[in-house]
Formats: structure tokens, sequence, C-alpha cells
């Protein structure tokens, strides 16, 4: 058996969360730019409680992203694909499109993230979205 060669790393976990409240916000089709901001290279992983239902007289879906990696993606079922009220759970769990996420969930060029509304737009929903995320730092 062979041991590990890589100097011990130090890994520190911290947390950012926005509310997004059409009442405030408002649901238009578009991008809405968030107070967080996500470091390179940070294992990112993403939770949604909801507060109020997510509707839309439409098919609109949510994306979010920073640094052009997509942190939560809702699949075809768009709005349906966040919580209906309540606190979702697990690993990148709201997230109906996986492809972007399940290999990595690494933030690879960091940046302030993004809601995009697409499709149609929102007609109501309120919900607070937590960011957990990991960074790794250089060799003790």
């Amino acid at each position: 058996m062979a041991n590990l060669v890589n100097p011990l790393q130090r890994v520190d976990t911290f947390k950012q969360s926005f509310l997004y409240d059409f009442s405030v916000d408002g649901g238009a089709v578009g991008t809405l730019v968030t107070p967080v901001i996500l470091p390179a290279g940070a294992y990112v992983r993403t939770r949604v409680d909801t507060l109020a239902t997510v509707t839309s007289g439409g098919a609109a879906t949510i994306n979010m992203t920073a640094g052009g990696t997509s942190l939560l993606t809702t699949g075809a079922t768009g709005k349906a694909d966040i919580p209906t009220v309540g606190l979702s759970n697990g690993l990148n769990d709201v997230v109906a499109t996986t492809a972007n996420n399940a290999t990595s969930g690494i933030v690879t060029a960091g940046g302030q993230v993004s809601l995009v509304i697409a499709g149609a737009a929102l007609t109501a929903g309120k919900f607070y979205v937590v960011f957990e995320y990991d960074v790794i730092s250089p060799a003790l």
C-alpha cells in the first residue's frame, strides 16, 4: 500500500445567502445580480428554502451562475423544481439538470452570483438561496 505524498491541506467552509422576493425584485425575464460573491476554486453546495411558492404564467426556468459556472439549474419543469414551501436538502438538491454540478461542483472562475430567469416571467415567489462552499488552502 502506498502513502499519499501530497502535503496536508486546510479546508475552510463558508456560507453566503440571498433572498429572492418577487414583490421586491420583480420577475421579468433577465438577469438579477445578487450580493453573493464566490471565490475561484470553491466547491459549492446549493440549498433553497422556499417561503412563498414560485409561480409563472409560462414555462419559466431559473438558473444561478458565478464566474461562468452553473450553480443551480431548473429543468424542463422550471419553477416546479423549486420546492413549493419548505427547505430542500442535500447536495445541489434542487438541480433538476445536474450535468453542470454532478461531476465537480467547483466554481472555476470566481464571481458574483447571478439569478437568471428565462422562458417566461415569474409572477410570484420568495425563497432564500444558501451557498455553502469549501476553499482549500495551500499546504499546512
